[in-house]
């Protein structure tokens, strides 16, 4: 998540959080858009994941378990050449 944050902070959100799916995806995790938060501010992009995953401990005991997920990465862009 880091990683994806990292690469893809810079842009549109939609596109972290289609990165992000794609990642959830490979791994086998069950999140669709609505359980990923993204927020920017001057400097970094924030990604929150939140989703819930039934866990089989033991034979006929299924547990939710809520996983969550936190990461953050720089989102400024360079700048090159002399800007007036």
């Amino acid at each position: 998540m880091a990683q994806a944050t990292r690469d893809y902070g810079r842009g549109p959100e939609e596109e972290l959080v289609t990165a992000v799916l794609a990642l959830t995806n490979r791994t086998g995790a069950l999140v669709d858009g609505d359980d990923i938060q993204v927020y920017k501010d001057a400097t970094y992009t924030y990604l929150r994941l939140a989703y819930t995953e039934q866990l089989h401990l033991l034979p006929g005991f299924i547990y939710p378990w809520t996983f969550t997920i936190s990461a953050q990465g720089l989102a400024i862009s360079a700048q090159l050449g002399n800007s007036p």
